[in-house]
Formats: C-alpha cells, sequence, structure tokens
C-alpha cells in the first residue's frame, strides 16, 4: 500500500461511527479510544469540594461495632482512651465489641486481634493505651501477651476477659499488672457500664498529675497579643492563671518577662508600673488589655497594623546588634516604608531610628558594668563597628563617654 493510500483510509470515517471532521492528526486514532464515563456535576463538585477540606483518610479505618477503627489514629480525638481487643473467638471478640458503650466512657476501639502476637503486632504499628485480652488462646496465650507488653509497652493497661471466676488465672493477671477484669458471662447491660466506669476511673487515677507551666512557658504565651484583641482568648487564660494561683513574687516575674515583649506598645503611663506585690495579676492585664484596645482604636489603627509594630519592635530587638535599616524591616512586615515610619513612631512613641539608638545603647550601658571587655569590643557588640562614631552616640544619649560611664557606674 502507497503513502497516499495509507493517507486516504485515515482520511475516510471508521466503519459504525459518525463521520470524523478537521484535520487526521486531531483525531484519535482505532483501537485507542479512552474510556471517559459520564460525571454527573452534583457527583463531581461535593467530591472535589470534599478533597479540599477532608484530610486524607488513611488505610486501615473502618467501622467496628459502629466504633471507629483507625489504625494510624486521630488527632482530634487523641484524649479517649485508644483500647484493642484481643480474642481467639471471631464470634466473642465482634460481640463484645459491638455491644460495649464505649464511646459513653471515653474508650475507642483502634483495633482487634485473635491471638498474642498479632496484638504484638498490631502495638509495634500503633500507640494504645489499653489492652483488653482473653487468657486462652492459641499461637501466644493471654499470660505470654501480657507479660511481653508489660516489658515493652510498660504504659498500656492491661485488662483481663474470661469466660469463668477463674480466680487462680485472675490473681496471675493481676500480678503481672492487670488493672481489672471482665467475664464474659455477666455482660449484661448495667453491668457493662459498671465495668466501663470502673476501668475508665481507674486509668484516670493511675494518670500522674498534671504540672503546672513554668514561668517562661506562661510569659511567652503571656508575649503575644493575640490575647489583647481575643476575648475568648483573654477568657481562657486569665482562668488559667487564676486557676495557678501564683505567690506575688512569681506573677511579677511573670508581668515582667511578658511586658517586656510589648512594652514598647503600651501606653505611656502603663509602659514603667512594675505588677506591686498587693495587685490582682488578672486585673492588671485586663486594664492593660482595654487600655492598649482604646488608644489604638483612637489613632485608628487595627489589630492587623498593631501586630505589624509589635513583630518590628521583636526584630529590632533580635537584630540591633547587625545592620538595621527602615526598609528592609518594613518589608519585613509587609508594610511600606512611609506608612510603617508613620505607625511605628505613632505606636512606639519615638521614630524607628531613635528606638533603634535606645536599644543599642542600653545594650552598651550592660556591657560596660557587667564586662571587663575593651571599648572597641562593647561597640562592636551594641551595633556599632565603629568606635569613634559609638562614643559619639553614647555621650549624646547619656551625657557620658564609655569609659566614664564605666567608671562611673562602678563606683557607685
Amino acid at each position: 500500500m502507497d503513502r497516499g493510500e495509507r493517507q486516504r483510509q485515515r482520511n475516510e470515517p471508521r466503519r459504525g461511527g459518525p463521520a470524523s471532521c478537521g484535520p487526521a492528526r486531531f483525531r484519535r486514532r482505532p483501537g485507542r479510544a479512552r474510556h471517559r464515563p459520564e460525571l454527573r456535576q452534583t457527583d463531581a463538585l461535593p467530591q472535589i469540594r470534599d478533597r479540599r477540606r477532608i484530610p486524607h483518610r488513611k488505610p486501615g479505618r473502618r467501622r467496628n461495632g459502629g466504633h471507629l477503627d483507625d489504625s494510624a489514629g486521630d488527632e482530634r480525638r487523641i484524649d479517649l482512651i485508644r483500647t484493642i481487643v484481643v480474642d481467639d473467638d471471631h464470634l466473642v471478640r465482634k460481640g463484645f465489641i459491638g455491644i460495649m458503650p464505649w464511646d459513653k466512657f471515653g474508650f475507642r476501639i483502634i483495633g482487634e486481634a485473635a491471638n498474642g502476637k498479632a496484638a504484638l503486632d498490631m502495638l509495634a504499628e500503633r500507640e494504645a493505651d489499653l489492652l483488653i485480652t482473653d487468657l486462652a488462646m492459641p499461637v501466644m496465650s493471654g499470660m505470654e501477651l501480657m507479660r511481653q507488653v508489660k516489658e515493652s509497652y510498660p504504659h498500656v493497661r492491661l485488662v483481663v476477659l474470661t469466660f469463668h471466676h477463674d480466680f487462680e488465672l485472675i490473681q496471675e493477671a493481676l500480678r503481672l499488672g492487670a488493672i481489672d477484669y471482665i467475664t464474659k458471662v455477666e455482660l449484661e447491660q448495667e453491668r457493662m457500664e459498671d465495668m466501663l466506669r470502673r476501668i475508665s476511673e481507674r486509668i484516670a487515677a493511675e494518670q500522674p498529675a498534671p504540672q503546672a507551666p513554668s514561668i517562661d512557658k506562661l510569659a511567652e504565651r503571656w508575649s503575644s497579643l493575640r490575647w489583647m484583641w481575643d476575648d475568648e482568648l483573654f477568657r481562657r487564660m486569665a482562668d488559667e492563671l487564676r486557676e495557678l494561683d501564683l505567690s506575688p513574687d512569681r506573677l511579677a516575674e511573670l508581668y515582667r518577662l511578658a511586658s517586656g515583649h510589648w512594652r514598647e506598645l503600651l501606653p505611656a503611663e502603663w509602659r514603667d508600673r512594675p505588677l506591686a506585690a498587693d495587685e490582682d495579676g488578672v486585673g492588671r492585664l485586663a486594664a492593660v488589655r482595654e487600655s492598649v484596645r482604646r488608644s489604638s482604636g483612637a489613632m485608628g489603627y487595627s489589630e492587623e497594623v498593631l501586630g505589624c509594630v509589635h513583630k518590628a519592635v521583636a526584630l529590632i530587638r533580635e537584630g540591633f546588634a547587625g545592620e538595621l535599616h527602615l526598609p528592609d524591616v518594613a518589608k519585613a512586615v509587609n508594610m511600606s516604608r512611609s506608612y510603617f515610619s508613620r505607625c511605628f513612631r505613632d505606636i512606639v512613641g519615638m521614630t524607628f531610628h531613635e528606638f533603634v539608638t535606645e536599644r543599642r545603647i542600653e545594650c552598651a550601658k550592660s556591657l560596660l558594668v557587667g564586662t571587663g571587655r575593651p571599648i572597641h569590643w562593647v561597640s562592636a557588640q551594641s551595633g556599632y563597628p565603629n568606635e569613634k562614631y559609638f562614643c559619639k552616640a553614647f555621650r549624646q544619649a547619656t551625657g557620658l563617654l564609655p569609659s566614664e560611664f564605666r567608671k562611673s557606674a562602678l563606683k557607685s
């Protein structure tokens, strides 16, 4: 078949189908038709929307007795007691999982196994808090399973599931660390609830008492500005502070550390007022919050602008030893140079250059008094690579040369 004949065949309509039109290179060749199932709009759109909103479900997730089984765990429900049920009798295991009111008492079934070895494999793959196990099973007995769990997973609590009141076996299980036992012949509604309530209470009793957060951790939370604008967040943080019932000294230290991050944003009357020993800490924070909101509102600045200036202050505090230029800081907080300059002056109460100079001079004072290092070293550490310029700036700010300031401070 010559080239012209092949070209004519390609341009002819296919048998059994409508005549094609347009150049042959844009038409599908015989035998290469693609399967294109119909897609209804009502079906497609929810699926697309769901993919955006709902995280991908990992394999191993299914329903057991009406309870979610998620082998990968569910971060939204990590407060529940993650439970694995082990029994070689398939019907008994399924029935036990299905009839117990797990959710009512804070349990979540995350897996089930037919013998001790399968249970150990499951524990190696997923986090569990409670293991409910039968004693007489093939491959690996419940007793051997409990021994290995106590050795490899000491945080996992153990409950025995047995058919009869075999007190010798139960006592041995309790010696191995079981916190309770369940007899299969007594699974009535009232007893089921009593058993789960009892197990839940025993697990809760074994939980270590929550430790109060350190002052540094608390100060880190209060150093943000969000609590000044978010009413619900402020209420929660204030309630937590009241419950901790800190001593006056610790409360004053907390306020000092936290306010150091937003002192420059406060109205002048609050900037240099430490917390008094007999002062209500939550009351002070509430008053500061109200004052900041009122003053920023009077100036016409939004929460977003105040947050940008707060971020700029933090950048200056962290980087004053290096080169700091207003355009660079304005860009870092996503503001134009001129608008940032005006907002900074209005909110902080001094210009950008004045604030940077103040931070550098304060650092220099501390180094001059706290170290015996030479002046050129103090100059460099304070953000002044030129010693002569540093001495000039220091004298303008304090009225003394750095060497004079050091001598005066050491004498006093």
